[in-house]
């Protein structure tokens, strides 16, 4: 048995915009309830720390100079990271959360960050499928699909828009991640295309996959314009959901044996081995996949 502990956010906002001393504060408190049921790792959602202030209103509205997120983006040495790095030291657990970032260049990205128990940068993953009003504000796509070994397994991030690209989950599978956490501020088009999603994501590479999302208190009621889905959850790796916080803010927390068989190994017909990677990585075809998308591209750019 290899057993890991996960902990996901489902993070409230507010009636009335906050500054990022109180998400960090929030989310302090957050990692601290995680660790009193000793989890091992925490997630937050794609912008946690930016998520409900006003500069973020802002940007997103245009109201600001130039609207574009590289005004509000830090350096990974600023200070949002340096807290969140602190919490995790402090609380011994790992940490996962979205952050705007630029470079020395004033180059910005929508990045990923993995803190470990001592608070240092276990992993970074610049969001690979940035959305157009991202690239119209400036965020420039990630390059890179890593994988991030960790005391307890190998691990693999995904950032929102992410989840509509089958081929992202599979290539982290095909590379060894044992679970996907998936950041996100996705209201839909509903709560149920996305579950199907996520949950298809899991079950197609046998991947358990965590979710962290916003809330509103009261919940979700998209009828009065109340959008936000809550719903952090973890999915096992044959696409069940085990852990879920519904609409409202809170924490889900469930414990994975990632020495588990999957229940449908045998849909491979392949051999005993499972957690599916080295059983489906028989039969795909990668190459020919390859070829295929090469093909497709060429003919779009003609």
């Amino acid at each position: 048995m290899r057993n890991v502990k996960i902990a996901t956010v489902s993070f409230g906002v507010e009636e009335t915009p906050v500054t990022r001393k109180d998400n960090i504060a929030k989310a302090r408190t957050c990692v601290h309830v995680a660790r009193q049921e000793n989890c091992d790792i925490i997630l937050f959602p794609e912008w946690f720390l930016s998520f409900n202030t006003e500069e973020l209103t802002n940007v997103m509205k245009g109201t600001d100079a130039g609207g574009m997120f590289k005004n509000i983006s830090e350096k990974i040495t600023g200070t949002s990271v340096k807290e969140i790095s602190s919490i995790a030291r402090d609380h011994s657990i790992h940490v996962v959360g979205s952050f705007l970032l630029h470079d020395d260049a004033g180059k910005v990205s929508n990045t990923a960050l993995l803190f470990d128990r001592k608070g240092k940068i276990a992993g970074r993953y610049d969001k690979y499928q940035v959305n157009p009003l991202e690239k119209r504000k400036g965020i420039n796509p990630g390059k890179k699909l890593p994988v991030f070994k960790l005391d307890f397994g190998t691990v693999a991030l995904m950032v929102c828009n992410d989840i509509y690209f089958p081929e992202i989950a599979r290539l982290y599978a095909a590379k060894g991640a044992e679970i996907v956490f998936w950041m996100t501020m996705a209201c839909g088009p509903t709560e149920h295309n996305l579950e199907t999603q996520f949950k298809a994501r899991a079950m197609d590479n046998s991947v358990h996959l965590a979710v962290s999302n916003f809330s509103y208190d009261p919940p979700y009621a998209p009828y009065a314009g109340r959008c936000l889905l809550g719903r952090a959850c973890i999915v096992n790796h044959d696409g069940n959901i085990i852990a879920d916080t519904g609409h409202q803010p809170g924490i889900a927390v469930a414990t994975i044996d990632l020495d588990k068989k999957r229940l449908g190994w045998e849909i491979t017909e392949a051999d005993y081995t499972d957690v599916m990677k080295e059983d489906i990585l028989k039969q795909v075809r990668f190459n020919d996949y390859a070829a295929e998308y090469v093909n497709v591209s060429r003919s779009r750019r003609s």
